[in-house]
């Protein structure tokens, strides 16, 4: 299984002479390479992200903490205002948690379009630093690992091989798919009928979790769950 990164980069809004700078920043929704492509309203907002080969985004706000999966090798620039450029070379699967609120340009050093997903999440505090992690589970033919768990929104990638399956849950809390490799999942909570959902790579769906592999490649994924 690819090697997972998970980076944590502490964030803050510098606020000096350089005002001017942030009255032009746009807000994320207005931003072209970020496209909204589902919410829930309250509790998350998510958002398709590409930025063309050595391109980059206009400076825009983000406000909210938020989640970032990297689908694809990446070189880029972060240009956060009122800090020093920092370069970031990324894998495919990456994980970045990113506290808000911050503007910032995106800058594609690559020869390759950036690809990625980040979903913005609406009920925590923004800015708060503190994560509470969990170990990683491992089963007959896959494994769980808990990423952190952070204002009632629970983080973890999940690697299954054909056919195998992870433990069921009796959490009915709202569960978020993000697919790093094409899945053909099912999900099932117990006491419930089992769900069915086949997302490519990239896509972002429901499915309760205690999922099982259906399809004939192993599938890798990460989930967000959201506490009632």
């Amino acid at each position: 299984m690819a090697r997972l990164l998970i980076f944590l980069v502490f964030i803050s809004c510098v606020i000096s002479d350089s005002g001017a700078q942030s009255a032009k920043a746009v807000e994320l929704s207005s931003e072209p390479s970020h496209r909204a492509v589902d919410a829930e309203f309250g509790v998350y907002q998510a958002f398709d992200v590409e930025v063309a080969p050595h391109g980059a985004t206009p400076l825009h706000w983000h406000r909210h903490d938020s989640i970032c999966v990297t689908l694809g090798d990446a070189d880029i620039r972060e240009e956060i205002e009122g800090k020093r450029p920092v370069e970031l070379k990324l894998k495919d699967g990456d994980v970045r948690f990113i506290p808000g609120t911050f503007a910032h340009i995106e800058r594609n050093l690559s020869d390759q379009p950036f690809h990625s997903l980040t979903i913005e999440l609406l009920n925590g505090r923004a800015g708060q630093k503190s994560l509470r992690r969990k170990s990683k589970q491992i089963f007959p033919g896959g494994s769980v690992e808990t990423l952190f768990v952070r204002d009632r929104v629970r983080l973890s990638e999940i690697y299954l091989d054909p056919g195998a399956s992870s433990p069921s849950s009796d959490y009915e809390g709202q569960t978020l798919v993000v697919p790093i490799t094409n899945v053909n999942l099912q999900g099932e909570i117990n006491g419930w009928e089992p769900m069915t959902g086949k997302f490519s790579r990239g896509y972002i769906g429901l499915l309760p979790e205690g999922y099982k592999n259906l399809g004939e490649k192993p599938a890798r994924f990460v989930t967000l769950v959201f506490e009632k």
